[in-house]
């Protein structure tokens, strides 16, 4: 049983830390604070830092925090889905649209950086 709850354990660093990864590149995937994507990536987090600290604990109590364990995790489960209904039936901002797209001089930057690397 040790072995089985370590490998829980195990499985749950391995999701914390594909969860931080989600989110630190959650700018490149253009996820926003209001996005449904996103409640669901917060639901999954807040669902999985409990479950590490209650797997961490039962492995170290053993057997005797097998009870809280059980309360612990499904707490934090129907936490993570009220957060998750709350993204879904939250209204998400609408996307500003540009009238016209902003001028540049993609000439004059290159001829910058020509300048820049020839020198």
């Amino acid at each position: 049983m040790t072995g089985l709850l370590a490998f829980a354990l195990g499985a749950a660093i391995l999701k914390a830390g594909l969860i931080i990864f989600a989110m630190a590149m959650s700018s490149a995937l253009a996820l926003r604070w209001n996005h449904y994507a996103f409640g669901t990536l917060v639901g999954f987090a807040l669902y999985n830092s409990v479950e590490l600290a209650a797997a961490a604990a039962r492995v170290n109590l053993g057997t005797v925090a097998s009870g809280p364990y059980r309360l612990v995790s499904s707490a934090a489960y129907n936490c993570a889905v009220l957060v998750w209904v709350g993204y879904f039936f939250s209204k998400e901002k609408e996307p500003v649209l540009l009238k016209s797209v902003p001028e540049n001089n993609v000439a004059a930057w290159n001829q910058a950086l020509l300048e820049l690397l020839t020198k």
